[in-house]
Parts: C-alpha cells; sequence; structure tokens
C-alpha cells in the first residue's frame, strides 16, 4: 500500500512533468480529480508496448504448458495480494 506523503509526491512530480493535471470539484473546492494529459497518454501507449515487447521477448522460451502455469501463478499471486489488502483495511477499519 502507498502511504499518503508518497502518493502526494508522486502526484505533484507526474503533474509537474505534464502527465496529469488536477481538476476541481466545482461543487466542493476541497475535492481535486486527477486527469491524464495528452502528454500523459502518449506516454502511456510508448511504456504500454515497450513492456508488450519485453514481456514477449520473455516469454517466448516458454511452451505453451509454462506460459499457462505461469498466468496461473500471477493471477493467483495477484488475487493472494488483493485479498491480503483487504483483509488490512478491514483491520485498521479504512
Amino acid at each position: 500500500m502507498i502511504k499518503h506523503p508518497t502518493a502526494t509526491q508522486l502526484i505533484d512530480r507526474a503533474v509537474r512533468e505534464g502527465y496529469i493535471e488536477r481538476k476541481t470539484n466545482a461543487d466542493d473546492r476541497r475535492v481535486q480529480y486527477l486527469a491524464v494529459t495528452k502528454i500523459g497518454q502518449k506516454q502511456r501507449l510508448i511504456l504500454g508496448r515497450l513492456f508488450d515487447e519485453r514481456a514477449s521477448r520473455a516469454l517466448k522460451y516458454l511452451s505453451r504448458e509454462e506460459h499457462q502455469q505461469l498466468l496461473m501463478l500471477m493471477n493467483k499471486i495477484a488475487r493472494s495480494l488483493e485479498s491480503e489488502t483487504s483483509n488490512k483495511r478491514v483491520l485498521n477499519n479504512e
């Protein structure tokens, strides 16, 4: 889980670099929304393609069965992490 100060720093940096912008709620000025800018959308597409290319290269040596096994294990890990996060929220009354 990302702590509030860390999230604020990450958001501030993304705003400074032009990837996102803050938008204030017209009804409640305390509420701010984040919107991805055109620069941010372009960067996301570039990074997505790079990730896909690298993942393809890394996985090309796996057999179909190994690939299916890997996906199953990764999904299991993701569900476990989601469950763990949900349990912490319940314990912390979040």
